[in-house]
């Protein structure tokens, strides 16, 4: 019981004796603040960039390979064109 009293005073005297807060930011937060969204959008820049690089290899391997394939292939065939011309 000696607790529920000791708590309503505290919840009285913490509502009603509260005077308004004369809060500012200083320029040295102001400039904390700034650098921390700095480090945000380097961090997600950063993020991007190493998760977008698997991307990258994977549509390399899947679509050049083919194109690759072909340029070796076309290659082959100039050469036997060229044998044969020379015979």
């Amino acid at each position: 019981m000696r607790i529920l009293v000791m708590a309503a005073v505290f919840i009285f005297f913490s509502a009603f004796g509260a005077y308004p807060a004369m809060a500012y930011i200083d320029p040295g937060t102001g400039s904390v603040i700034f650098g921390a969204i700095g480090y945000m959008i380097a961090a997600g820049a950063a993020f991007i960039a190493i998760a977008i690089k698997p991307v990258k290899m994977l549509y390399n391997r899947v679509f050049k390979k083919n194109k690759i394939d072909s340029e070796v292939e076309a290659e082959i065939e100039e050469k036997a064109l060229k044998d044969k011309t020379e015979i």
